[in-house]
């Protein structure tokens, strides 16, 4: 099954697999170059899938941060708060 229609545990799972199968000699030449590019190409996936899912966290921490944040006027970029109405501010 190629590596992007499993899942990262899945992925993961088959390149411990194929590792320890290189490693200990269970692969024959033939067919080690078909377990090298298998193993590149879940790597690959891999990586990918970590960068979505970073982005989509880091999306989703700025989300939570920003409504956090009190309103700002649009054109000056103040805090509209009242808290922090300043009336002596320029």
């Amino acid at each position: 099954m190629p590596a992007n229609k499993l899942s990262y545990k899945q992925s993961m799972d088959r390149l411990r697999e194929l590792v320890e199968k290189i490693e200990q000699g269970q692969i024959d030449v033939d067919e080690l170059s078909k377990a090298v590019n298998e193993a590149a190409g879940i790597i690959k996936s891999c990586r990918q899938r970590l960068r979505q899912t970073e982005d989509e966290v880091n999306k989703a921490l700025e989300t939570m941060e920003s409504l956090d944040a009190p309103p700002t006027d649009s054109v000056t970029g103040n805090s509209t708060s009242d808290d922090e109405f300043d009336p002596f501010a320029s």
